[in-house]
């Protein structure tokens, strides 16, 4: 080929910024467990642990070396330092028991641990609570009934003494990024479907019983809507829409880029983006977020059986 044609050709259809770096080669029989790899976050400075076996034998392979044959695996065989393969973490609920008691004017007082987190005016009723594992933070809900109407309308009490109304409110519970300690309160709304108030009082929704909501990054809350009409989720990012996820496999999972404007379904094929690009026989797929930027690691057994580390920006 003409040397001209072939360093356009070079341009057009190898990613810009994309490296790539050998890591290990199998041996002769070996193959890769690929549900126990994994990549250490920033894996372009090395950081991973990718597990392999040889007629049930195993190996742990790191940037350190190789460890093996052993028979069964250590119940931790991961790099320190932090793994995780996505920036998207669910708001989970904790289990918190309040204590009740009441003041000499007799106002309900919350307590957790004897501490008083909460006094109660007359007529309102404790209805959750939830404990910030990271930063011990409390939070709870209240609800009263209008005098008028006999509707019921609650409150949501965080740190700090700041109050959220939350006016029609059905049930409520408090969900916490446990990586974060960062409160989301899921409430259900008189037609039955979930809202979501945030900690600065934004309200998203309303989404039906079956949504999830993520913490992406520590600065966005994505929600996850099944589709009635099939079988894809609808995606959105602090109210707004960005998507449908249309499941083609019942094992895939997805991974998000740090803004949640795109998006990669992962499954025994490899790894397909939003755009419709697949990258075939990838696995272990790793983002890396720095601000509002990301870079994409993976890894590809080439045909010469070297495990290659692949880090482009996403």
């Amino acid at each position: 080929m003409n040397p001209i044609l072939l360093l356009i050709w070079s341009f057009l259809f190898v990613p810009e910024f994309q490296t790539e770096k050998k890591l290990f080669t199998l041996q002769e029989g070996e193959s890769i467990v690929y549900n126990e790899s994994r990549l250490l976050v920033g894996a372009g400075g090395g950081g991973y642990s990718i597990i392999t076996k040889i007629k049930g034998k195993f190996f742990i392979n790191t940037e350190k070396g190789r460890t093996g044959p052993l028979d069964k695996l250590p119940e931790d065989v991961l790099p320190k330092g932090g793994l995780k393969s996505n920036s998207m973490q669910e708001f989970q609920e904790t289990k918190v028991q309040p204590e009740m008691g009441f003041t000499s004017d007799g106002k309900m007082q919350i307590k957790l641990g004897g501490k008083v987190v909460g006094t109660l005016e007359p007529g309102e009723m404790p209805a959750a609570a939830a404990e910030d594992p990271v930063k011990k933070r409390v939070a709870f809900v209240s609800m009263t009934a209008d005098e008028n109407t006999g509707a019921m309308n609650s409150t949501a009490h965080l740190p700090g003494g700041k109050k959220i109304k939350m006016p029609g409110v059905m049930m409520s519970k408090i969900l916490v990024n446990p990586s974060t300690g960062t409160f989301l309160i899921e409430a259900m709304d008189a037609s039955m479907q979930k809202v979501y108030y945030t900690e600065s009082g934004a309200k998203y929704g309303p989404y039906s019983n079956n949504s999830k909501a993520f913490d992406l990054n520590g600065s966005s809350v994505i929600v996850m809507d099944p589709d009635q009409q099939g079988n894809g989720q609808k995606v959105s990012r602090d109210g707004k829409s960005l998507y449908t996820l249309q499941r083609l496999n019942s094992s895939s999972t997805y991974i998000f880029n740090a803004d949640a404007s795109k998006y990669a379904e992962i499954n025994y094929k490899g790894i397909t983006f939003s755009d419709g690009k697949l990258i075939e026989r990838a696995f272990v797929p790793t983002v890396e977020n720095k601000g509002s930027s990301s870079t994409l690691h993976y890894l590809q057994v080439n045909a010469t059986k070297d495990v290659l580390l692949t880090s482009m920006p996403w």
